[in-house]
């Protein structure tokens, strides 16, 4: 009785096919990709205090950080650039891509909210500013998890996802309760807004506020992940 490989080993040739469904050209314009969102990242959360000014034409001036956040939008143009490696890739890209044109649009809006930090307005978007991060550190573990299936690799899916739910639940979450109590609080009381945001700063134990960086760190340690497996 002669045996067809094709129906006994249906998951055997998927398999196959998904692992050769990246060509070199595209694993290599992924790393990079991945490479540049990587040293954006690292470049942006050091230089993140914007004490430093760039000069600019001797009139202009901006946080220094804003290198590292168009480093950012390179590497996920580099990614958009890259032709769909899963039917969810092109949707993912884009909608990243935005969040990080959206940050880099409320930049000035954080520069002239540490100049006057009591203007409830200024305040609002830099949450808004703040909440555009956590949504690009959670969309860039979903491309790291579309990396991760069209390489059918199950683990490094299920540890992407891990990093992006962790976003969801130690960024996300976290704020939201953080602004949502100073705004009631400030209505209640008849106070300023900023005036709660720093009380309520000062009064939560410090231990919390580390805690808010394990998601980034897993975040970035998934982007380095997936860049080396571009290149594998």
């Amino acid at each position: 009785m002669a045996i067809d490989s094709t129906t006994v080993l249906p998951e055997v040739n998927a398999l196959s096919e998904k692992k050769n469904s990246l060509s070199r050209e595209k694993s290599i314009r992924l790393a990079k990709g991945f490479s540049r969102l990587l040293w954006g990242m690292i470049l942006s959360l050091i230089l993140f205090t914007g004490l430093v000014k760039i000069d600019l034409l001797s009139h202009l001036r901006l946080p220094i950080f804003v290198v590292g956040m168009l480093l950012v939008y390179w590497g996920i143009a580099l990614l958009c650039m890259s032709s769909s490696i899963t039917p969810k890739w092109s949707f993912h890209t884009r909608i990243t891509l935005s969040i990080v044109f959206l940050q880099i649009y409320f930049i000035p809006f954080l520069y002239w909210w540490k100049q006057m930090p009591f203007v409830t307005y200024y305040i609002l978007n830099m949450a808004a500013f703040l909440f555009s991060v956590t949504f690009v550190l959670f969309w860039v573990n979903l491309l790291a998890g579309e990396v991760a299936r069209a390489l059918d690799d199950k683990t490094f899916f299920i540890e992407s996802r891990i990093s992006g739910w962790s976003v969801l639940f130690l960024m996300v979450l976290p704020i939201s309760l953080f602004f949502f109590y100073c705004i009631y609080a400030s209505v209640r009381h008849s106070t300023s807004l900023y005036s709660e945001i720093i009380q309520t700063y000062y009064y939560l134990p410090r231990w919390i506020y580390a805690l808010f960086f394990l998601p980034l760190t897993l975040t970035l340690m998934i982007i380095w992940k997936t860049k080396k497996r571009c290149l594998a």
